[in-house]
This record gives structure tokens, sequence and C-alpha cells, in this order.
């Protein structure tokens, strides 16, 4: 089996981190795991994967080609939509891929917490675009990233930011995430925030964070108490 995840096994940043992580016995997952160690190790010198996303080596542009795809599903007039949810966004050609992306037609949603390049809403460049970021009690420290891929839908988690740093630079995976139950919690998580009322920002086009405001007749809800409710609901289905 290998385990992925979106954050380091620290004791300190546990405390208020928050991250995903996945077991898994996937085959085609954990042969590229064993190859990754190979090529760290020197005894190869992979430079393709079945499965995974790995920096600096087919992340970058793996990333590129899924944006590209919802691109090109747009110009088809096919439902498309982009969600992703990170640290920081700063890698130039993944923001230029993103506006392309949104002049074609495609949503593109991102819920990032720290830096971001883009700016949403401008006219002929980003209006399907929005940007958000969610402070709360606990540091949201997950990557995660969502395509509709045409129907097909794609989820992957991983270490890495969009950000040239983490694609270029460093040794970092992003994993496929191929069970439905993990699938759908993910999706709902993601979800959360795009709805949240409580503490997300939305950025402007002029590049400032605006505080949502809640309906008054809108309980608000924590992502921890959502994450429970899932819990149970998955249990008693």
């Amino acid at each position: 089996y290998a385990n992925i995840a979106t954050g380091n096994f620290n004791p300190g940043t546990a405390k208020i981190y928050t991250d995903q992580s996945l077991f898994t016995c996937r085959e085609n997952i954990c042969s590229d795991v064993v190859d990754l160690y190979n090529a760290l190790f020197g005894y190869s010198r992979k430079r393709n994967y079945n499965s995974l996303l790995v920096a600096p080596v087919n992340m970058l542009s793996g990333f590129i080609l899924l944006i590209r795809e919802e691109a090109e599903n747009a110009r088809k007039s096919q439902k498309t939509h982009i969600i992703v949810q990170v640290n920081g966004l700063t890698e130039p050609s993944i923001v230029e891929e993103l506006y392309a992306a949104s002049q074609a037609g495609v949503k593109v949603d991102l819920i990032v917490r720290g830096i971001c390049c883009i700016r949403p809403g401008l006219p002929g460049k980003s209006e399907n675009v929005n940007v958000y970021s969610w402070i709360g009690r606990f540091l949201q420290h997950q990557r995660i990233y969502y395509f509709y891929a045409g129907g097909k839908e794609r989820m992957y988690i991983g270490s890495a930011d969009w950000r040239s740093r983490n694609l270029k630079n460093r040794v970092e995976v992003c994993t496929p995430v191929e069970d439905s139950k993990l699938f759908k919690k993910l999706y709902s998580n993601l979800q959360f925030f795009l709805k949240d009322t409580r503490n997300t920002w939305r950025m402007a086009s002029d590049g400032r964070y605006y505080m949502r405001k809640a309906s008054s007749s809108v309980k608000a809800i924590t992502i921890e108490k959502s994450s429970e409710l899932e819990d149970e609901y998955a249990i008693s289905a």
C-alpha cells in the first residue's frame, strides 16, 4: 500500500493544520510510488508515470493539459467546471491557462488561502473566475484539484500548490482520487467552502477581499461540523 498526503506528519503543525491523507493499495498508484522512490534513490531515470502527477517531471504539463481539456469542452458548448483549493497560486503559465479557460467559457472556482495572482471578474478576461479565501479556526492546508472532464470528473490531492517553487523546483506528488466514496466526500468539502458565509472572503476584480454576508435565515455551520454530518450520513446510508 501507499500513503499520499497533502501535508507532512508534523506534531506541531498538526494541532492547527488540516490536511487530507490517502491510504491506497491500488496497483496503478503504488507502482508509480515505487518508480518515484527508485528515481529519487538513483536506481532509475523514470520520466513518465501511469497515474501520479510528479513535479518537476509531469505535474505542470499534466495540470495544463487538464485545464486545456476543459477549455476545449467549453468551446464545444459542453458543461465544464474547475474547482481548486490550494495555499497559493503564482505560477504564470497556470494563471494564463486559467484566464484562457475562462475566456472559453469554463467556470473556475479557486479557494486560495494565501497569495493569488489571478484577478476575477475582469471584462473579457476572467468573468467566469471566482476567487475565495477561507479563514477559520484551523488552517486549511489541503490541496485539492477537481475537473469536470466531460462528465468523467477527475479529482487529485497532493502536496503541491500552484506555485512555481512547487511545480518546478521541488519533488511533489499529486494522486488521483479513484474511490467513489472518497471522491464524493472531497467534492462535498469543496462545496462547503464555495457556499460558506461565515469564514469565506471573496476577491473582487480590484484584488481586494470582501467578507460574505450570511442571510439571517441561514444557520451557520463550521467545516468541522460539516465533516461530522458527512460521516454520519455515510455511515447511515
